[in-house]
């Protein structure tokens, strides 16, 4: 067997798409648009996006989560904070990461 192929991040772009909004309307974009969402103080490689996952096996269903990728590549599941709950600096953006073997 044949060991896995490692994979480095070639690319990550992040593009603008609307904004700045509050959270109510940036949420109806995360559940209605599969949009990915960001703040304006945060680092262009993080966002927040909605992970609608398919059921495992009859009897285990997943439900919809959210999620935070931080600027090192790293997956999280994501709940709001107060602050980030009411906060107007939010935007839609639309994300571009491409992945290559070495």
């Amino acid at each position: 067997m044949s060991a896995p192929v490692p994979y480095t991040r070639s690319t990550i772009s992040t593009e603008v798409v609307t904004g700045p909004h509050d959270f109510a309307t940036v949420l109806n974009f995360l559940k209605h648009k599969d949009a990915s969402i960001a703040r304006s103080g945060w680092d262009k490689n993080m966002w927040v996006a909605m992970h609608k996952a398919p059921a495992l096996n009859p009897l285990v269903k997943l439900e919809p989560f959210c999620y935070i990728r931080t600027p090192d590549g790293k997956i999280y599941p994501w709940v709001t904070s107060h602050q980030d709950l009411f906060a107007d600096d939010w935007y839609v953006i639309k994300t571009t990461e491409t992945w290559h073997g070495e």
